[in-house]
């Protein structure tokens, strides 16, 4: 009992340092809603590590955080999950959202491989610019054993192109005279955070955001075939062979049942407003523990080939939205 007491002592001050700066991450981005506020605690804890350098007292407790946080994060991110909905999406909406997302991770694993990205870089800017951003590199990084590094290049990378999708989209509009439908599905399938996608829709009317936002609900459902085919790669990889039973971590399956509890269940739909908060609170947290123990100068020197595997994989889900809408009309 002494030794663990111990352990916690050591650790308090890493996670209490974690908990107060994702506390000041998470409100200062709510000064600018284009900004994720994981990219906030990711960015704000690398600072803050360069100007305070790598101190012991901190170690442990940093490392601690994300491992208690992030899964906690996982099951009350389901609730905003409207699985209740997604029967009217049509169905050539859908076709465009599978595709876009076979598409990016095809050409993101082709990529990574010949720039010689690390994989776990290469898989996490895949899903972050397929399904949801920010959001989805945070449920998938633990199923993936991602390490700091490889997560802050990741969320540094989608949020740089996520960034250029807000300025460049109502330019894209205007220029090709798309109406107010097709530019609410450019925004929902191609760019990669909900806070990108509502102030690019934005631009042509609270309505256009609103049928976008209803859109990109159903590109983040894609990501619970998503977290099943990760674990089961992840559990794949480390037994070598093939396994006779599924095994899907515990808060897999609470972020299911979460999601399906407040989907069918109407009187459990007024409180999604009072979690996401919370939600992204305890990941803003986690990340900024991630900054905290990540180097800056470190993530600068190989930020370029990752920022290409962004580009080129964001180029390729714009493709096949134009492929879909104005070469192939399904």
């Amino acid at each position: 009992m002494t030794r663990y007491l111990a352990i916690a002592r050591e650790a308090r001050a890493g996670f209490c340092l974690a908990v107060l700066l994702g506390i000041v991450a998470y409100y200062s981005s709510e000064l600018n809603h284009g900004i994720d506020p994981l990219v906030t605690g990711i960015v704000l804890g690398m600072l803050v590590r360069l100007g305070i350098g790598k101190m012991a007292i901190f170690e442990q407790g940093l490392a601690a955080a994300p491992r208690l946080l992030l899964p906690v994060g996982f099951v009350l991110y389901g609730v905003q999950l409207k699985l209740n909905e997604l029967d009217i999406i049509p169905l050539t909406t859908w076709m465009q959202v599978i595709i876009g997302v076979v598409v990016v991770f095809a050409v993101a694993i082709w990529l990574g491989r010949r720039l010689e990205i690390e994989p776990v870089t290469t898989l996490l800017v895949g899903v972050g610019t397929a399904i949801c951003g920010a959001a989805a590199i945070a449920l998938c990084a633990p199923l993936l054993k991602s390490k700091p590094k490889e997560t802050s290049i990741a969320l540094l990378t989608i949020t740089c192109w996520s960034i250029a999708g807000i300025v460049l989209y109502p330019h894209l509009h205007a220029i090709l005279a798309m109406t107010q439908e097709n530019y609410a599905l450019l925004c929902a399938t191609t760019l990669h955070q909900t806070g990108a996608v509502t102030l690019a829709a934005s631009s042509m009317g609270p309505s256009c955001a609103h049928t976008a936002m209803i859109i990109k609900g159903a590109r983040t459902c894609i990501i619970i075939p998503v977290l099943c085919i990760l674990a089961c790669r992840n559990y794949l990889g480390e037994h070598k062979k093939p396994v006779s039973k599924l095994l899907i971590p515990w808060y897999v399956w609470a972020f299911l049942f979460a999601g399906a509890a407040f989907s069918f269940l109407p009187p459990l739909r007024p409180y999604v407003s009072c979690v996401m908060p919370a939600t992204k609170l305890l990941w803003t947290m986690a990340m900024t523990a991630l900054g905290l123990t990540v180097h800056l100068r470190e993530i600068t020197c190989d930020m370029r080939k990752p920022l290409l595997l962004g580009l080129v994989v964001w180029s390729a889900v714009i493709g096949n939205y134009f492929v879909g809408y104005y070469g192939m009309g399904y």
